[in-house]
């Protein structure tokens, strides 16, 4: 860490974290088993959404099928109004 400024060096000492700190100024080496981890944890964020969204994908007709049928409820809807409100006439 290089800052010029000794305030400014004690304002970031005073806000950041000591372990970090001393982390980020170490020399050590980082140990292989912690690199081969790391590579095994990596997440393939698009490859991931890409399966989401074909494992839930409809066909075409069942979207066709579906639009239809909210059509029919729609004229039920009204079919049932009217005949109540003829019924109460």
């Amino acid at each position: 860490m290089v800052i010029s400024c000794i305030t400014l060096k004690h304002i970031y000492l005073n806000l950041q974290p000591s372990g970090l700190l001393t982390y980020l100024d170490s020399n050590d080496k980082v140990p292989d088993s912690a690199l081969e981890r790391e590579h095994l944890n990596t997440r393939d964020n698009l490859k991931i959404a890409q399966d989401h969204a074909n494992r839930n994908k409809r066909g075409q007709h069942w979207i066709t099928l579906e639009r239809r049928i909210r059509v029919l409820e729609k004229h039920v809807e009204v079919w049932n109004f009217t005949a109540i409100r003829i019924h109460v006439l």
